[in-house]
């Protein structure tokens, strides 16, 4: 196997990893990548995607609160609903 070979296999690997969310284990692949072959563009290119997805955080229960809350905000208010709310609350 010529080490192009073994690099695209370990670039493979990597992006499988980070697919994974085991981004340390990916940036160790491209980091050994980067040993031998500095200037690979492919592995500079993902290693920055690696370290920027570290600070990436999706609060999925957030998102949803949100989607509700805009739901409920977009629902038209007519003055028969309004005045039933007066007159409830009075």
């Amino acid at each position: 196997m010529s080490n192009a070979d073994k690099v695209e296999r370990l670039r493979a690997k990597a992006a499988e990893l980070h697919s994974a969310g085991q981004l340390d284990e990916a940036v160790q692949c491209y980091q050994r990548i980067l040993e031998t072959y500095p200037n690979h563009p492919r592995a500079r290119l993902y290693l920055k995607d690696v370290n920027a997805s570290r600070d990436m955080f999706y609060d999925e229960d957030e998102k949803r609160r949100r989607d509700r809350l805009s739901q409920v905000m977009n629902v038209p208010v007519t003055d028969f609903e309004l005045y039933q709310a007066c007159v409830w609350r009075a």
